[in-house]
């Protein structure tokens, strides 16, 4: 089984039958976007049609997409078998901003969708942890609210996979949030990170982060994880005037393990 999550940076819109092929050109089971915007990436109800009729084709049925705002980031997550939306929601957080002043956001229900796959025998948890710059409060205040909901459901068969503005490596993330995904592994999570690369392109065009993620219960076994910036001719993210997205792909490779652990 390959599952696979992309940050597509609200682009659906340019080119939907290039992002479609070139993300079926991976052969992915699982297809997990962030940053998926309804009237931004699909502005048009063509563009939105040819991308999923692409997908469509090859076997995947109709999507599930979290419930937010224009102006909200989205989760879009999409399979070769039925999915059915699951109960867990996360909540309108309040914090507090550098002036003192209570904020709530919705920036964090809009920005996690989960979801069965009956037929398979496993839940999915899309996220994209949000991160507005100056708001770092919210960005903590997510990061607890995964911990204490990941924690709950570690026993169960679970992926919990997308963008979650964290890097594991302590000189590329503040300790707060490579903290947190060490936390995830101890906490018994299979962090199915790539060993080699790096998936975010700053704006200069440099590699650096390691951003997106892929986090398995123990009842699965994990074969090989890549970041892809580039396959079969399709750039998902680069230096390059055409490349679709200013993160590269994420693809795990995985089995659930039919006899339990």
């Amino acid at each position: 089984m390959k599952v696979l999550t992309w940050n597509i940076n609200h682009r659906v819109k340019e080119d939907p039958h290039q992002m479609a092929k070139g993300l079926l050109s991976l052969e992915p089971d699982i297809i997990v976007l962030t940053e998926y915007r309804p009237g931004v990436s699909h502005t048009s109800r063509e563009s939105r049609r040819f991308f999923m009729e692409d997908l469509k084709l090859v076997g995947f049925s109709d999507p599930t997409i979290s419930q937010g705002s224009k102006d909200e980031n989205l989760v879009f997550i999409i399979a070769k078998t039925h999915l059915i939306e699951g109960e867990i929601k996360a909540p309108v957080l309040t914090v507090t901003t550098r002036m003192g002043k209570t904020q709530e956001t919705t920036s964090l229900p809009s920005n996690v969708l989960h979801v069965k796959a009956p037929e398979w025998g496993f839940d999915i948890l899309g996220i994209r942890i949000p991160d507005y710059g100056k708001q770092d409060r919210l960005r903590r205040a997510s990061w607890d609210w995964l911990l204490e909901i990941s924690s709950k459901i570690k026993n169960d068969p679970f992926v919990i996979l997308g963008d979650f503005n964290a890097d594991r490596d302590p000189s590329k993330s503040p300790a707060y949030y490579g903290n947190c995904i060490e936390k995830l592994v101890t906490d018994g999570w299979q962090h199915a990170q790539p060993k080699t690369g790096s998936n975010f392109v700053t704006i200069n065009g440099g590699w650096e982060k390691q951003l997106d993620h892929i986090f398995l219960s123990r009842h699965f076994t994990y074969h090989s994880a890549e970041y892809i910036s580039e396959n079969d001719g399709y750039v998902f993210a680069g230096k390059q005037p055409g490349a679709m997205s200013d993160h590269a792909v994420l693809v795990v490779d995985a089995d659930l393990e039919k006899n339990g652990v």
